[in-house]
């Protein structure tokens, strides 16, 4: 009896000195959990896709206190439209990619963003770590409500396989473009690959080619200050001479109808020549074609006012943090660390041309990726891809209005009804 009363004694003992314990343990596994949320487009394979989900990992990691939602089931217009619906509904969002100019601006005003200023002030080597150029994209009324993460370039890109196979060289003259696409197509390959059915990808060669044909000026004062008339000279030759190209064989039948990442397949798996992108498919192209991809920007078009020297070039996928965030301090910290030295340094090495102060080592830098940048070191001018600048609303009715020119339709109806579109919406 007095052994067993000895290990009820005992056994009582392990219990009262065990629940503080227990109870501790509890407490420190019970961390309090500040959740944020992310949102950003979604691409499975695209670099910015990868280096995003590799920060929040590397984070949570980091900061056991920290949960990261990411919202990311869409890309192009339809994340476009996602953005808009939950920003003008005042959703919780902590931090999220947007764009920038006349894209962020309303968001900026209707006061859905954050303004960035006093982080850089508590922060000033944060803030040199950041070229100034970009961020006059996200800066309104003195503040600045996102930090653009690449430099995005619109160029044409090319396979070099296709193109010897076709017995072509890179054209440095418009008329020479123009045999390509026929030496191309002659080769049984189609020239250029197109998926309009995000039209945005359709309007880049119709911006090249009003550019050489009115030049800058033509989009300084239509695009730009809302000046000019859609209905001058540079706009309706420019889709006429797009339709030239149609008529030339440059795309496939029925662009209008085939899906964005078909034109894109059709480009990285070696049926077509040609493809009219931006600088953030390049390391995704440069995987799949090696040192089989070129790229060149559209030859001077003789007699226009435009240069093959003027670029399509725009500070891209910026971040932002919601006005509204639930734990904005945690939102600058992740914010701050994406824009570190050691994580824009492996968004420099996938390809992409980042804004921040990073210098590669040469042996580390993507080929093509040095070749845009030295090409737009040589560069005399350049534009904003025409629907960023125009807004959300005014953008989407330009890029629509261009798939018409893809149908055949006539250029000066199209126009004239954009003109009184854009009368209404300036």
């Amino acid at each position: 009896m007095k052994k067993r009363m000895t290990l009820l004694l005992l056994i009582a003992v392990i219990l009262c000195i065990g629940l503080p314990i227990f109870a501790a343990g509890g407490a420190e596994t019970q961390v309090e959990q500040k959740k944020i949320v992310f949102m950003f487009p979604y691409d499975a394979n695209s670099p910015m896709t990868l280096w995003y989900q590799e920060n929040v990992e590397l984070y949570e990691a980091a900061h056991p206190d920290v949960s990261i939602d990411i919202i990311s089931s869409s890309t192009g217009d339809e994340y476009l439209t996602q953005v808009t619906t939950k920003m003008a509904s005042g959703d919780a969002i902590d931090i999220l990619q947007g764009w920038t100019l006349a894209r962020m601006e309303p968001f900026a005003e209707a006061g859905r963003l954050m303004d960035l200023t006093q982080a850089f002030e508590e922060d000033p080597e944060f803030r040199a770590f950041l070229q100034d150029d970009p961020l006059e994209a996200t800066t309104f009324n003195g503040g600045v409500y996102g930090i653009p993460m690449e430099l995005a370039v619109e160029a044409i890109f090319y396979n070099k396989a296709i193109f010897r196979e076709a017995g072509i060289e890179v054209p440095t003259t418009y008329a020479q473009f123009l045999d390509a696409i026929v030496a191309v197509r002659e080769a049984g390959y189609i020239p250029i690959a197109l998926g309009n059915s995000e039209p945005w990808i359709g309007t880049i060669p119709y911006m090249m080619l009003v550019e050489r044909i009115g030049g800058l000026d033509a989009y300084q004062k239509t695009v730009m200050e809302g000046t000019g008339k859609w209905t001058e000279t540079p706009f309706v030759e420019g889709a006429r001479e797009l339709q030239r190209w149609m008529e030339f064989g440059a795309f496939e039948p029925n662009v209008n109808g085939i899906p964005a990442v078909e034109g894109i397949a059709r480009f990285i798996n070696g049926e077509a020549a040609m493809f009219f992108m931006g600088s953030w498919s390049m390391p995704t192209f440069y995987e799949e074609l090696g040192d089989d991809l070129g790229v060149f920007n559209l030859p001077t078009i003789e007699g226009g006012k435009g240069s093959a020297d003027h670029w399509l070039i725009i500070p891209n996928q910026a971040l932002s943090i919601g006005a509204n965030s639930s734990h904005p301090d945690v939102a600058v910290d992740f914010l701050k660390f994406m824009l570190s030295p050691e994580r824009q340094t492996e968004l420099a090495k996938s390809g992409l041309i980042v804004t921040t102060k990073v210098d590669l080592p040469a042996d580390e830098v993507n080929p093509i990726q040095a070749e845009i940048i030295d090409m737009l070191g040589r560069a005399t001018g350049a534009m904003y891809p025409w629907d960023v600048p125009m807004g959300n609303a005014l953008g989407a009715e330009l890029n629509n209005a261009t798939v018409n020119f893809y149908d055949g339709a006539d250029p000066v109806q199209v126009l004239e009804n954009f003109q009184r579109i854009s009368d209404m919406e300036r």
